[in-house]
């Protein structure tokens, strides 16, 4: 873990949890098993997990992406889409 995400991730951690912390795929399944996607993403997702994230400029909504598991990519690789606002 690099120095950056330490100051992030371990003060709001106990030291028994910093193995459950430190382990990407670990904790990548554990947040995809609590995840339950809408089903608006059922048609065009496979295999993965969608994921949105907004953009905040100044407290308000700058810009959004959505990553989205397809066919093509087996589930693997998310495909992104981008949307501005101007």
């Amino acid at each position: 873990m690099n120095r950056r995400n330490a100051s992030y991730v371990l003060p709001s951690n106990t030291r028994a949890h910093y193995p459950l912390v430190d382990d990407k795929l670990l904790t990548k399944a554990i947040c995809e098993r609590r995840i339950i996607p809408h089903p608006v993403f059922e048609q065009v997702t496979v295999g993965g997990t969608p994921d949105i994230r907004v953009i905040l400029y100044r407290g308000a909504p700058a810009m959004a992406m959505v990553h989205l598991p397809t066919r093509a990519s087996r589930g693997r690789a998310p495909r992104s889409a981008y949307r501005s606002r101007t």
